[in-house]
């Protein structure tokens, strides 16, 4: 007879996966085939690629929502589900450099409230090459999920009619 260790089982190893991460509760209670009869199977984790969709869905939801707050009525207030969004930012002018200032001192202040995870994130915003009624957004951070910790970045357009912001 051998000794204990000879029948120690051996590991296989399964397919390589990436980075992985807890979905959302939102994302677990989305229903994304509603006309199913049948659930799939519940999605409980999220590989890398769906961790940054759901980041990029969040950032459109939070940046294309409006607070009922108004640009100065925001100042100084701590960040609740109540003025949850951005206020009305159509006072703001695309040409002039310290409403672009304001414009992304307001998304920084948003995505630090309701983001958690994108970390220490920066804004820039400049016109539009194209349309210089247009703005160009890129929200940067760092991506921090579990085990996953990446820089990430996000371009976005603001719409000149409207202030839609869209993925660029």
């Amino acid at each position: 007879m051998g000794s204990r260790d000879e029948h120690r089982s051996v590991g296989v190893e399964g397919p390589k996966r990436g980075p992985r991460s807890r979905a959302p509760l939102f994302a677990r209670l989305q229903d994304d085939e509603p006309k199913l009869r049948e659930e799939a199977h519940p999605q409980r984790v999220l590989t890398r690629d769906r961790v940054l969709e759901s980041v990029r869905g969040e950032l459109s939801r939070l940046l294309n929502t409006r607070c009922s707050d108004t640009l100065d009525g925001l100042q100084g207030q701590e960040r609740t589900v109540a003025n949850y969004g951005l206020p009305d930012f159509f006072t703001l002018s695309p040409t002039n450099d310290g409403d672009r200032q304001r414009l992304a001192r307001l998304i920084v202040e948003a995505v630090r409230a309701y983001e958690p995870r994108l970390r220490n994130p920066l804004v820039d915003v400049v016109p539009d090459a194209g349309n210089g009624r247009a703005l160009r957004v890129t929200v940067t951070g760092t991506l921090v999920v579990e085990q996953l910790t990446e820089p990430v970045s996000f371009p976005l357009v603001i719409a000149e009619r409207g202030g839609a912001i869209r993925q660029a």
